[in-house]
């Protein structure tokens, strides 16, 4: 293993296999969707750390096609292929990246793609999917998939298709919510869910760890932006996102009056997305918990240059 969470990810698919359920038998801080997705995998491959190797990079493989297909919907070929190309690029040095976050962003991307699709007239419907797709997020982590889903509210409000998209994901939430709470005493799902993490968890990430001021100045220190500049893959991951977002939220508010066009639509939902992924990643400021932020930011860059 090469990551510590792996034993926790690897082992609570194990104990499912064993009959247990995840707060009730052992501690979970997530939502369940990845260990039963494990435990299915390892009944059939069998109890072996590969498949779930295999598992992180087809994830991470599926986001990657999916930034393409959702690039395609309003950009030519060259920058929809440049633009996975890049993230490839970010995502290559993840070669194995364990637990729950790559399913539940690839499900938010497709989300995404369903969303945006949905704003055309001859596929309206398509908007249970996204819904459906924004309930399977928040299967695999609860603050990535709602995180997905309110922004989804914000704009299926000013298209008016808040009640599909509310009742995609109501569909895909409520049969397993209402699982684990007749499965699980309710002490016990509240504890995992709101009182470790509160008085637990957070208070422990806190240990000196977190982005500070300090941290972003040391990103943005002429000697460490020029030599990013040089290395893609730390210009990217710390200073372009601390940079880029200042940026397209003054373009969305000059481009206001555009609302209504599908690439202020598609530009909206990837730029308040990721901010919603920046403040949940600060807490941990490591390359691990940057990635939802990185992936949304991607598309953004040939939306500018398609539209401008």
């Amino acid at each position: 293993m090469i990551y510590l969470d792996d034993g926790e990810w690897v082992c609570g698919a194990m104990e499912i296999l064993r009959g247990a359920t995840p707060y009730r038998d052992f501690m979970a801080i997530t939502t369940p969707g990845y260990y039963y997705l494990l435990a299915f995998l390892f009944k059939i491959f069998g109890q072996l750390l590969t498949v779930e190797r295999l598992l992180s990079c087809g994830m991470l493989a599926g986001i990657v096609a999916m930034v393409y297909v959702i690039c395609r919907l309003f950009a030519p070929m060259v920058l929809s292929i440049a633009s996975s190309v890049l993230a490839l690029c970010v995502l290559g040095d993840f070669s194995h990246y364990p637990g729950p976050r790559p399913a539940a962003l690839l499900a938010v991307l497709i989300g995404i793609y369903f969303l945006l699709q949905s704003l055309g007239q001859r596929k309206a419907n398509f908007i249970y999917l996204s819904g459906a797709m924004g309930g399977l997020a928040a299967l695999f982590r609860q603050d990535i998939g709602i995180g997905f889903v309110a922004i989804g509210c914000i704009l299926t409000q000013m298209y008016h298709g808040l009640s599909k998209f509310f009742r995609g994901f109501l569909l895909v939430i409520l049969p397993v919510a209402i699982y684990f709470l007749v499965r699980v005493d309710f002490g016990d799902l509240y504890y995992n869910f709101f009182v470790y993490p509160i008085k637990v968890y957070a208070p422990f990430h806190h240990l000196n760890y977190p982005l500070s001021l300090a941290n972003i100045y040391s990103f943005l220190k002429p000697s460490t932006f020029i030599i990013g500049i040089f290395n893609s893959s730390d210009f990217l991951r710390r200073a372009f996102p601390l940079l880029a977002y200042p940026v397209l939220i003054f373009y969305l508010g000059l481009q206001w009056r555009l609302r209504a066009e599908k690439h202020y639509a598609t530009l909206f939902i990837f730029t308040a997305t990721g901010l919603l992924f920046v403040f949940q990643a600060i807490l941990r400021a490591d390359d691990w918990h940057w990635l939802p932020v990185y992936t949304m930011l991607i598309p953004c860059i040939p939306i500018l240059l398609t539209n401008t």
